[in-house]
């Protein structure tokens, strides 16, 4: 359960702190166990400096990594299978006037974000997007970024067009309308993330902010389907 992992991962960041990094290091392997992949964040908390320190959290490095693969394409095959499909397409113009068509993508594997520059839990997620149009962009991958920021004006435009260049995004955006947000069942939440596969079929929504490696899953697993 998500409140558990949570639980444990604090366990480790106060045992950290305190530097018994005995227990730090327990309590973190069993976070992980029970499901924690947020593996960014603990590279960057300062909670967690003296445990990152430590050899036997050197050591743990490599398993973590296989362990976090395994369980990430595990659960990313789960929510694939459990996903619901609906019929949907796009066909807008970006911030930068070019064309932004779900149809120019058929063949690759597609990302179509439903988000705000004035959502935190969508600016959270942003570098996780940038990095996956650059790992797999070249692979057959597109990063689509759709943007509901309120009037959707040429205002609006213009403050999606500065977030683009300050964290240099490296995907189109353009400004989402009603008539694409009502395609997608039970649009409520933001950030709301749509999966779709090689041959422009929805297979599963993610809502809220999620991790690189369990987004990165996905599009692995939706790319080496035939």
């Amino acid at each position: 359960p998500f409140e558990f992992q949570t639980f444990l991962y604090n366990a480790a960041c106060a045992y950290s702190l305190d530097g018994n990094i005995e227990k730090s290091l327990i309590a973190y392997k069993l976070a992980v166990e029970f499901g924690w992949d947020d593996f960014d964040h603990t590279a960057q908390d300062s909670d967690l400096e003296n445990l990152r320190e430590s050899d036997g959290y050197q050591q743990y490095q490599d398993t973590l990594g296989k362990m976090a693969s395994a369980k990430a394409t595990e659960w990313a095959v789960s929510e694939l299978s459990s996903g619901s499909s609906f019929a949907f397409d796009v066909d807008l113009t970006s911030v930068n006037d070019s064309p932004v068509r779900l149809s120019d993508h058929k063949g690759k594997v597609v990302i179509v974000d439903f988000w705000g520059t004035w959502c935190p839990p969508c600016r959270a997620e942003v570098p996780s997007f940038i990095r996956l149009q650059k790992e797999y962009g070249e692979k057959g991958f597109q990063m689509i970024g759709l943007n509901y920021e309120g009037e959707n004006s040429e205002a609006d435009a213009e403050k999606v067009r500065r977030f683009i260049k300050s964290e240099e995004i490296n995907y189109p955006c353009a400004l989402g309308d009603d008539a694409t947000a009502q395609q997608v069942p039970a649009l409520n939440s933001y950030p709301t993330t749509l999966f779709i596969d090689k041959s422009g079929k929805v297979r599963t929504k993610l809502v809220g902010l999620h991790s690189y490696e369990r987004l990165a899953a996905i599009v692995e697993t939706l790319m080496a389907e035939q």
